[in-house]
């Protein structure tokens, strides 16, 4: 029964509600159909689930390239490598790919492990938690190691710098996340 699959007691099944939608409601579907709308719905993510990410670390002449962020809540600054969440059935390689396909339009290749962090944060006000896959990589076309262009990415508001790694490390300056990669580049 798909309410034991969601490890409530079956009487108690008809007092669950997701947003506006009764477990009562939904017990004409299968279980299968159940349990996706309950996820749908209740959003694990938001939940306190731990995200899984890659990262690409591309270093050019002592620079990283960077993702500029700026947190709504606390107005802080903070830089981040590119990348983005694996999707469930794919490699953090093969997420690496397609993130950059989807961010920049551009290939990678000589993908190269580096290291597994851990990032438990605050941004916008909310508590998140990744484990982040890090890799070297470089672009394909030689044209992204130009230091002097403005890059930007497709989605709208991120802004790319090729940031030179001595401008992190300093109390006063804007952070590079997640914790721990400035100590691995310095390695």
């Amino acid at each position: 029964m798909a309410a034991a699959a969601l490890g409530i007691l079956p009487e108690r099944a008809f007092q669950l509600r997701v947003g506006n939608v009764s477990i009562s409601e939904l017990t004409l579907y299968d279980d299968v159909t159940l349990l996706t709308r309950w996820n749908d719905t209740h959003h694990l993510r938001d939940r306190g689930a731990i995200r899984p990410l890659a990262l690409a670390i591309f270093l050019h002449q002592n620079h990283i390239l960077v993702a500029k962020f700026t947190d709504p809540h606390t107005g802080q600054t903070f830089y981040r490598p590119l990348g983005g969440g694996i999707e469930f059935g794919e490699t953090a390689a093969q997420a690496l790919r397609r993130e950059i396909r989807e961010e920049l339009a551009a290939e990678i290749e000589a993908l190269e492990y580096a290291a597994t962090l851990e990032n438990i944060f605050i941004y916008n006000g909310q508590r998140g938690h990744e484990i982040v896959q890090l890799y070297r990589a470089r672009f394909s076309d030689p044209r992204w190691y130009d230091l002097q262009k403005e890059l930007s990415a497709a989605e709208e508001g991120v802004q790319l710098v090729w940031m030179p790694l001595a401008a992190f490390g300093k109390a006063t300056d804007d952070p590079l996340y997640p914790d721990g990669l400035l100590g691995l580049l310095s390695e």
